[in-house]
C-alpha cells in the first residue's frame, strides 16, 4: 500500500466522504418525501 498519505489525511478524507453521503442522503430523502406525497395528491 502506498503510505504517501498520513493515516490522518486518510481520516480526514473519509470523514468528509461520510458528511457529504449523509447531506446527500437527506436531500434524497426529502426529494422522495415530496415525489410521494404529490404522487398521492393526483
Amino acid at each position: 500500500s502506498d503510505k504517501s498519505i498520513s493515516e490522518d489525511d486518510s481520516f480526514k478524507a473519509h470523514e468528509n466522504v461520510q458528511k457529504m453521503t449523509d447531506t446527500y442522503t437527506k436531500d434524497i430523502d426529502v426529494i422522495l418525501e415530496e415525489k410521494s406525497k404529490s404522487l398521492l395528491e393526483v
